[in-house]
Order: C-alpha cells, then structure tokens, then sequence
C-alpha cells in the first residue's frame, strides 16, 4: 500500500483515527451546548416561579431544578430537540412579576399567562426573544407602558394585552410587526391617538373584537381595507369619544348598530365597500357633529331616514350601490354644509323635492340609475355652487327649468336617459364653465339654442336621440374646446356648416348620423386631422369623398379597429369607400372613453372601490362598463392603432363585450410619428 496513505500530513488523505476523533469532539460540545441550554432553560424558569410573592401553587410541583431540562412540566411545550417552544399558564395564579430574561429561552413561540395575577411592568428585554409568534398576558394586573421594542418581534403573529392598567401611548413601532393578526389592548388605560402607522398591518379573516368598545379614550380607529368579517360591535356605542371609524373594503354584514349613535363625537362614518344589510337606523340622527357618512356598496334596505337631517354638520352623503327604497327625504335639502348627495344605482322613487332649492352648499348632485320621476323643480336655480349634476337613468318628465341656467358654477350636467321634452332652454347658454353636457335619449323638440356657441369651455355635447329640428348651429363652431359632438338620431335639416371645422380640437368624435342633412361633404373637414370618429350614415348627402383624405389619423385607425357586436373587416380603402360604409365602419356604438391624470382626491363611489385611482374619467356616451375594466386593458399587447393624437387599445371587457378605447396624447405632449413605442 502506497506510503502516502499513511502520511498524517497529507491533509488529503487524513488518518481514519483522527477523523473519528474530531467527530467525538463535535459531538461532545454539541451535546455541553444542549445541556447547558436546557439547564439554562430550568434555571430561568424556577428563577422566574420563585420570585412569585406567594407560595406557588400544586399545579407548579413537578417543576425541579434537578430536572435537566424542563419537558415534562406542566405548561410547558418542548421541541424535539428539547427546548422551550412555549409557556401556557391560564388556569393558575403565580402572582408573579413578568418573565424577564425570555432571551435565556431562544425558540420561544409562544408566551401565554392570561389570568394569572402578573403584576408589575413588561420589561424592555421582551423585544430580544425574536422568536416570539404568541403573546397573551391579558387579565392581569400589569402596569406601566407598552415596550416600543416589541416592534422588533417581526414574527409575531397575536399581542393580547387587554384587561390590565396599561398606560402611556401605543407605540409607533407595532406597525413594524408585518405578521401581526390580532392586536387587543382594550380595558386599560391607554392615551393618545392611535398611530397610523398600524395601517401598515393586515387583519386576516379576523371579526372586530367586541372588546374594542371598552377603549373609552379611543379617537380614530382605521380598519378599512382588510379581511375583516362579522357584524359591528353594538359596544362601539361607548365610545363617546370616537371621532373617525373607517372600516371600509373588508366583509363586515350584519346591520349598522343603532346604538352607535351614542357615538356623539364621530365626524366620519365609513362602512363603504362591505356586506351591510337592514335599515340606516334613523337614529344615527343624533349625530350632530359627523361631516362625512359613506356607506356605498352595501345592501342596505328600506328608504333613507328623514331623521338624517340631525346631522347638522353632514358634508358628504353617499349611499350608492344599494337597495334602497323609497323618496328623497325633503329634509336632507335642510343641511347647510351639505355639499356631495350621492345616491347612485338604489331603487329610489318619487320626485325631486323643491326643498332643493334651500341645500346652498351643494356642489355634487349624483342621483342615476333609479326610478326618480316627476318634473326638475325650478328651485334648482338657487344652487349657485352646484358643479356637478348627473340624473340620468332614471323616469324624469316635463321640460326643462330655465331657471337652471342660474347654476353658473355647473361643468357637468348629465340628464339623458329620461322623459324630458320641451325646447332646450336658450338659458343654458349662460353656463360658460359647463364642460359636459349631455341630453340625450330625452324627447326635447325644437332647435339647437344659437347660444350654445357661447359654452366656451364646452368639451362634450350630447344631443342624440331626441326629436330636435332646424339646422345645426354655424355657432357651434366657436365652442373651441368641443372634443366630442354627438347630434345624432333627431330630425335635424340642411348643410353641415362649415364652421363647426374651425373646431381645432375635436378629435374624439364627430356623429351627425340618423338625420336629414343634404349637401356635399364639406372639404374643410379634412382640418378635422385628428378626429377619431366620423359618422354621418343615414342622411341624404352626396358627392365624391375626396374631402375625407386627409383624414389620415380616422383613416389609420378605422382598419385597426375592433367595433363592439360586428364581424369582418369594417373598413375599405378610401376610393372605394361610398358615404354609407365610411358611417358603418364608424358608428357611434362604439364606446369611447377619456382617461386622464387627476386633479381631485375623491374617496367616493364616484371612484369605485373606496380608494382614489390615478385617473378621471370621463364618459362621452352611455357606456355599461366601469373605468377598472378599461384601465386593465390598456396595455401595449391590446394596441390596435396609433395616431397623431392617441392610441387605441383593444379592450374586452367582463361580460365578453369589446370595445375599442381611445387615449389622447397630452395636449402639451407631441408625439414624433417615428416612435414605435409611446409612453402611457
């Protein structure tokens, strides 16, 4: 045999002796170290039962010091390796101090000694035992404050401390403990706000605990956006000095407690996006100093109070997305702060109270998709602040108040969808802040108001589907800021005006289909350059189509897009193209949105999902489909065109429609033609 092999010191081939010995030697200080833990283990245990002021009960007999490690006592739970993996003690009274020290027990999960008369404060060194999941002390005397180290147990799952005479402020640093399921502090005597930064936890599947309502000095409570479920606590009722209870998107049922109006101090009231059914308790009333009540998207029933009109301080009501019944209460009009009423898509019936007229502060008036009836009182007039008014969707008659056109403040007015007839009043010609004013599916008679050219802010005007005659107006054509003009299915006569192609800026759409225009084409429409839309199908026009190329951004996306219920390639090459195919390919049935940055921070039903999007948007046409859906689609995969003032996306939305969804470039953003690539 090779003498090498043998060599001892060749580190290669290392003597079979020596190998063997350094395994003994790793062995032996393995098994000093789990001795030495475990013993450790015993020592901190009994140190900790011993300096209990009384005499420990039987149940802590088997606890021996001789022991070499403490497995087999009562309330304790090993590993299979031998060490502390947790304390359980709620059936004995140690009337001890708290365990200091837990750092001497490394694999610690679980800390549970609930009712067991521990005194004294929660010592510092708490934040050392990092393996820490569980911690249950509650139904003791401890005192003292909240350790901030605790926020460095970053495995801590529950922190039950509730039932002792706990002092001081929550500390910040519970928001760094990311697992944390369950927190309850209730039944001390805890101060201070509570800190924002718990917002930062998740609350998987957990119920409100009853007990939160024992927290008498609690101010803000912020649960929203969780997993939350069961019913409201009826003890939130004692909380008299509750400002803001914000329990929005979670899955909270049950009904609204109608002893929460003993909250007499809340200012916001948020249950919106949860499983809420029963009644709005009328006596909610009571709360005179609550600014905002959101309980949109819920299944509340039955008709809304009357008795609302207590909450003197109200400034937005929004109870969309419900089963409610019954007529508007003339006395919410009575609230003077008043300024948002939402109350969309309900089953809301009777006619729109007069008493409108005395709500001064209203500024947003959203009442569509119910039954409301009856005429638009006149004394709307007298909302001098009113911005934004939508009832469409719903059975409204009569002819429309002049006296609206005293709404100076108005930029959307959205009526369509009703049983309004008359003449257009020539009043609203004064609303020069309107930006969207849409009328449509109405039956108003009669001519376009000459005075409409004087709505120089006017973006989108829908007049489609009513039975307006006379010519288009040429003073359409000083609305500089109209993007979208939709006259169609009425009965309106003679030439296109060559004016309304002094619009630089309409660029979304342009349908004057379904009338009885005559005459040529005019060739000014080809400065419309960045129109997306152009139907004029079913009207008695003539001539060649010469005029449409240089239409080049309809031309471009008009073979690239997807119309909504048609088969087959819908357009043709421009030579080929005879007026009515041009009107086909381009229909109005396709829905159209605008997407753009926000301006305003709306937490409201308005938005959808009770959190703000970084979006507006704002609807050009009747649409059945919400902004989330189309702002899932707009990716580069579903691009299906691109032009000089936009891009078109496809978009499929949930009920298996699709539809073709236009973004406009900024207008401070122009586009070289040679990127293949645009930002969005």
């Amino acid at each position: 045999m090779p003498r090498q092999f043998f060599d001892t010191h060749n580190h290669r081939y290392p003597h079979p002796h020596r190998h063997l010995h350094l395994i003994l030697i790793v062995l032996s200080v393995l098994l000093s170290f789990s001795t030495s833990a475990a013993n450790n283990e015993v020592a901190t245990l009994l140190s900790w039962l011993h300096s209990s002021s009384s005499s420990p009960y039987s149940g802590f007999s088997d606890w021996n010091f001789s022991d070499p490690n403490p497995c087999n006592w009562s309330y304790i739970t090993c590993s299979s390796k031998n060490f502390v993996t947790q304390i359980n003690i709620t059936v004995h009274s140690v009337s001890s101090s708290f365990p200091s020290n837990l750092s001497s027990l490394p694999f610690l999960q679980k800390l549970i000694i609930s009712g067991a008369n521990l005194t004294g404060t929660i010592p510092f060194d708490i934040g050392d035992s990092t393996s820490l999941t569980v911690i249950d002390v509650s139904s003791n005397s401890l005192v003292g404050s909240i350790p901030t180290s605790i926020g460095k147990l970053r495995n801590l799952q529950d922190l039950i401390l509730n039932s002792n005479q706990l002092t001081g402020k929550i500390p910040v640093e519970l928001g760094n403990c990311a697992k944390l399921k369950n927190l309850l502090l209730f039944d001390n005597q805890l101060s201070g706000d509570l800190p924002v930064e718990l917002g930062k936890l998740n609350e998987y599947g957990s119920e409100i605990p009853p007990g939160l309502g024992n927290c008498s000095e609690l101010v803000d409570l912020y649960l929203y956006e969780n997993s939350l479920s069961g019913s409201l606590p009826p003890e939130f009722g004692n909380l008299s000095r509750l400002e803001e209870l914000m329990i929005s998107n979670n899955n909270i049922s049950g009904s609204i407690p109608s002893v929460l109006s003993n909250a007499t101090a809340l200012l916001q009231l948020q249950l919106d996006t949860n499983q809420i059914s029963g009644l709005i308790p009328p006596d909610l009333g009571a709360l005179t100093e609550l600014t905002v009540f959101f309980a949109w998207q819920n299944k509340l029933e039955g008709s809304i109070p009357s008795s609302l009109a207590g909450c003197r301080s109200l400034q937005a009501l929004d109870l969309s997305h419900n089963l409610l019944t019954g007529s508007i209460p003339p006395t919410i009009f009575g609230l003077q702060n008043l300024t948002k009423l939402l109350l969309i898509s309900n089953d809301i019936s009777g006619s729109i109270p007069p008493d409108i007229g005395n709500c001064s502060s209203l500024i947003r008036l959203r009442l569509i998709g119910n039954r409301i009836s009856g005429v638009i009182p006149k004394e709307i007039g007298f909302l001098n602040s009113l911005s934004f008014v939508d009832i469409s969707e719903n059975r409204l008659i009569g002819s429309m108040p002049d006296e609206i056109g005293n709404c100076t403040g108005l930029q959307m007015l959205n009526l369509s969808n009703n049983s309004l007839g008359g003449p257009l009043p020539g009043s609203l010609s004064s609303l020069n802040k309107l930006q969207v004013l849409d009328l449509s599916v109405n039956q108003f008679v009669g001519q376009i108001p000459g005075g409409f050219g004087h709505l120089n802010s006017l973006n989108s005007l829908i007049l489609s589907r009513n039975s307006l005659t006379g010519l288009i107006p040429s003073s359409l054509g000083l609305c500089s800021s109209l993007q979208l003009l939709d006259l169609s299915s009425n009965a309106l006569s003679d030439i296109i005006p060559m004016e309304l192609f002094d619009i630089e800026g309409l660029d979304i759409a342009l349908n004057l289909s379904w009338n009885a225009l005559t005459g040529v084409i005019p060739p000014q429409i080809s400065t419309l350059n960045k129109l997306s839309i152009l139907d004029l199908s079913h009207n008695k026009l003539e001539g060649d189509l010469m005029a449409l190329s240089g239409l080049e951004n309809l031309e471009l996306e008009c073979q690239k897009a997807v119309i909504s219920g048609r088969q087959g390639d819908l357009c043709w090459p421009f030579p080929y193209l005879p007026i009515v195919a041009v009107a086909m390919a381009i229909l109005g049935t396709v829905a159209l949105v605008r997407v753009r940055k926000m301006n305003g921070d709306d937490n409201d039903s308005e938005m959808g999902g009770g959190y703000s999007l970084p979006w507006q948007f704002t609807p050009f046409q009747k649409l059945n489909f919400s902004v989330e859906q189309v702002l899932r689609c707009l990716v580069e995969a579903n691009v299906i065109g691109k032009g000089c003032s936009g891009i078109v996306y496809r978009a499929e939305l949930e009920n298996g429609e699709v539809i073709a969804v236009k973004k406009l470039w900024p207008t401070t953003m122009a586009p070289e033609k040679q990127l293949s690539k645009f930002p969005i």
